[in-house]
């Protein structure tokens, strides 16, 4: 969809000319074929797709921007080695500056369908450009020599990056790319890569993630999982001259099948310096140096004792790229520069306030107390909302009594803190003293029948099925209740509380007849007594007669 779009009149003297529309573009890409009744990319819906949407955008020479949504892209328009410039065909050419973003919400994937690579960022005309991918997967680009990919070259398999061009990449994955030089990524011109991924990729000579020249930087960066038939299964140098520069990055885990020893950098010329600006954890130096300059804060493993970084598989861990979580006692955690990650080669720019995958950082992934940023692409810490290895719970916050402490510990009753829905937590799961094994508070009346309790009714009436000491009522136990007249605490006759708890008519120590009710002696007056001897009169006469 074309959003705030000026096209140029006749394309072709523009293009003599340098001519520039008058204002940037917008493109919200809404299909996710590859076709050629998609490259059009008007402002009816449906009818913008990725391929279209870079066409139009390299024919205005500002810097546009395209909206990806969540879901994979898979180009399908076979190469047909004509070296075109404009995307109609084979890989996705940038000839302009343009802002690719991927979702935010979900995962953007831009799928080369090993027909081609899937970017090549030419210079058409006198002047730089920058091409910038953000939050989004590049994966499946092929540039090999002897395939359908003709032209400019068998390098960059996910990216290449001609020359007097860069590409920056934020967030970004790239994966499971093949080429002969550069698998993942080939950059002539400069590239810039900011809590980014490269992983998967293959080389059949040299550079297996990244093949570089001078000019370039990586900052919180993870290349793992590489490998080159060469030199340099992860960062490859490529000129003679100048320098690469590294910060808190991780390259590591890359391997060479050479028969060499050379699987996480190398030096093409061993005149090139790739410069560490601290606190990078490289596996094994073995083809780095001389040209990888190390500084405060770098581990260096050598072939005789190489450094796992102890990196979980490549999976959804959260945000809009997979990544490599870094695992329980990984030398990543909390290791990367003390003063904070920032985005500028002089550490004083603005930070790196999250990861590859948009969470918080720094974090304080070994729990010291300290928030530190980690090593490489991915922060792991409590407070994240994640649950990772190391933690049992994770709910986004560093508060306790919410269910999940700020340690990321499950809390549970027995633990000692009172969280919802517990009424208490003494520290045990013990009935009977006080809290019960369900944290809920014994008290009679509550409800719950606790230890020590028969019964438990909600309330203290003493009156009702359950006393107010939650016993169950019965005859003899003390207390009136129910139907009862009377409760002397026995099932006694003879005491003025019967044994089925009613009142009783006795003799009294004068002489007299009374009743005892309610615990209390009470003399009959003159004429009750004297009602009552004269029903007994009839009584035995009754009886005298029917015997």
């Amino acid at each position: 969809m074309r959003t705030n779009k000026v096209f140029l009149g006749i394309a072709g003297l523009c293009f003599v000319l340098w001519g520039r529309a008058s204002g940037a573009a917008t493109f919200d890409v809404d299909r996710f074929d590859d076709t050629a009744a998609a490259t059009a990319c008007t402002a009816a819906a449906n009818d913008c797709s990725l391929r279209g949407a870079i066409i139009a955008a390299n024919g205005n020479f500002l810097t546009d921007t395209i909206n990806l949504q969540s879901g994979t892209y898979t180009l399908s328009v076979a190469s047909t080695c004509d070296g075109d410039f404009g995307s109609a065909n084979g890989d996705l050419d940038i000839v302009d500056d343009v802002a690719i973003n991927g979702s935010t919400t979900g995962q953007t994937i831009i799928d080369g369908g090993d027909i081609d690579r899937v970017f090549d960022l030419l210079l058409q005309t006198p002047g730089a450009f920058v091409a910038t991918f953000n939050d989004l997967t590049i994966r499946n680009g092929t540039a090999m020599i002897g395939t359908s990919v003709c032209s400019p070259g068998a390098e960059g398999g996910g990216i290449r990056v001609g020359s007097n061009t860069a590409a920056e990449l934020n967030r970004v994955l790239v994966v499971s790319n093949n080429a002969s030089n550069g698998g993942g990524v080939r950059a002539i011109g400069n590239i810039t890569m900011i809590n980014s991924t490269v992983s998967g990729n293959v080389a059949s000579g040299d550079g297996g993630g990244v093949a570089a020249e001078s000019g370039s930087d990586f900052r919180n960066v993870t290349i793992t999982a590489n490998s080159a038939g060469g030199d340099a299964g992860g960062l490859l140098m490529t000129t003679d001259a100048g320098t690469i520069n590294v910060r808190n990055s991780i390259i590591a885990g890359n391997t060479d099948t050479s028969g060499g020893n050379n699987p996480d950098c190398g030096n093409f010329l061993s005149a090139g310096t790739i410069t560490s600006e601290g606190f990078n954890l490289i596996g094994n130096n073995s083809e780095c140096t001389p040209g990888f300059i190390t500084a405060t804060g770098d581990q260096i493993g050598t072939p005789a004792a190489p450094i796992n970084p102890q990196l979980g598989p490549l999976a959804n861990n959260g945000g809009p790229t997979n990544t490599h979580l870094p695992l329980t006692g990984s030398r990543a955690i909390d290791l990367a520069n003390p003063a904070g990650c920032f985005s500028n080669d002089a550490n004083n720019g603005s930070a790196l306030t999250v990861d590859q995958r948009s969470f918080t950082r720094p974090l304080d992934g070994d729990l010291d107390g300290n928030a530190r940023c980690d090593v490489g692409a991915v922060e792991v810490g409590c407070g994240n909302g994640v649950v990772e290895t190391t933690e049992g719970c994770d709910d986004g916050n560093a508060a306790d009594g919410d269910g999940c402490t700020a340690e990321c510990v499950l809390e549970s009753c027995g633990d000692g803190t009172v969280q919802s829905p517990e009424g208490c937590d003494d520290g045990n799961t013990d009935d009977g003293d006080g809290c019960n094994a369900n944290c809920i508070l014994e008290t009679c009346g509550n409800g719950a029948v606790d230890a020590g309790e028969d019964c438990d009714d909600g309330n203290t009436v003493n009156t009702d099925a359950c006393t107010n000491a939650c016993l169950s009522s019965a005859c003899g136990d003390g207390f009136v209740q129910g139907a009862e007249d009377c409760d002397d605490g026995n099932t006694d006759d003879g005491d003025g509380c019967s044994a089925t708890c009613t009142d009783e008519v006795v003799l009294l120590g004068d002489g007299g007849c009374g009743l005892i009710q309610d615990g209390r002696s009470e003399r009959f007056p003159a004429v009750v007594m004297i009602l009552l001897m004269s029903l007994a009169v009839v009584a035995t006469l009754s009886l005298n007669r029917r015997a």
